[in-house]
């Protein structure tokens, strides 16, 4: 094991859909993935999982029937049942 901080490990941290659509617009307009990752305090390769995923994370904002309820969420997972959900909420 090399560095200082040996033995010791980084406090998760779950961003919200929000903060991962705002790490994919400044990483495409060209923020390092280092500078990213430190002010998110997220490690580098959770910041190219985010990006190379962005595909997925606008179609689940663009398939949602509001931003405000998905800005919220930490999750993009959706229901199992979807048909079922349309029912209900109809």
């Amino acid at each position: 094991m090399s560095g200082s901080s040996a033995g010791t490990k980084r406090k998760r941290v779950v961003l919200s859909v929000a903060t991962k659509l705002q790490i994919v617009e400044r990483a495409e307009k060209g923020e390092s993935i280092a500078k990213l990752s430190s002010e998110f305090n997220i490690g580098n390769q959770t910041v190219r999982d985010i990006v190379r995923k962005k595909d997925e994370l606008y179609k689940f904002v663009t398939s949602s029937d509001t931003f405000n309820g998905t800005s919220a969420r930490k999750t993009t997972k959706g229901s199992k049942f979807h048909d079922l959900d349309r029912a209900v909420f109809k």
